[in-house]
């Protein structure tokens, strides 16, 4: 992190272990040879305008849509230098109406709602703050299209007392959320288009 201070590179960290996992976990190389359509919705960071790929290397593209400004690289695919699609849209469902979707089911990571003292570090804080800013975006944005689609919010973990960027607890995170998910489908999940209570503002600040 000085490093990338002090040599003024524009970014905190390298993403060699987001390289890594995509190496051992992806199935496919390129995005037009997924079983089906897949379009990644990433941000022009000299223009601000939304960006999405079809078709491509699959790798760079993924590297592209979670290349969070100041933390990670711009990947430079063709003539463009790209960055998280949050940055233009954080839940790109304008784009997934214009593509022609008319069930668009929304998979957020929610929020830490129940920590009980900020994310230390300069890039666990950064992180912390674009996700309650990336949340408060998605509301808004679901509110304004439920009435233009048909929108499922599959409800994130709550209350959650870790930064949802700590990697030493995916394992354990994953499992619940797999779990709860599995329940609210069985409930009938994709009938509902409500917001999740997890969603909005709250505290768990008493349960303490």
């Amino acid at each position: 992190t000085c490093r990338g201070l002090l040599k003024r590179r524009g970014f905190l960290l390298q993403p060699a272990a987001l390289h890594r996992l995509l190496g051992q976990a992806l199935p496919i190389h390129r995005i037009e040879d997924a079983a089906l359509p897949l379009h990644i919705v990433t941000t022009d960071l000299l223009s601000g305008a939304e960006t999405v790929l079809s078709s491509g290397e699959l790798e760079q593209a993924l590297l592209a849509s979670a290349a969070i400004p100041l933390v990670f690289p711009c990947v430079q695919i063709a003539d463009r230098f790209l960055v998280d699609g949050g940055v233009a849209s954080n839940t790109p469902i304008s784009t997934a109406v214009a593509l022609g979707a008319t069930n668009v089911v929304v998979i957020p990571t929610g929020v830490s709602c129940a920590l009980t003292q900020p994310p230390r570090g300069l890039v666990a804080l950064a992180l912390h703050t674009v996700n309650l800013m990336s949340m408060r975006q998605l509301v808004s944005d679901i509110e304004h299209f439920r009435t233009l689609t048909s929108l499922h919010i599959v409800p994130p973990l709550c209350p959650v007392d870790v930064s949802v960027f700590n990697f030493d607890q995916t394992e354990s995170l994953l499992q619940r959320a797999y779990e709860q998910t599995l329940r609210w489908l069985e409930h009938g999940g994709l009938e509902r288009t409500k917001v999740p209570g997890a969603l909005t503002i709250h505290s768990h600040a008493h349960e303490h």
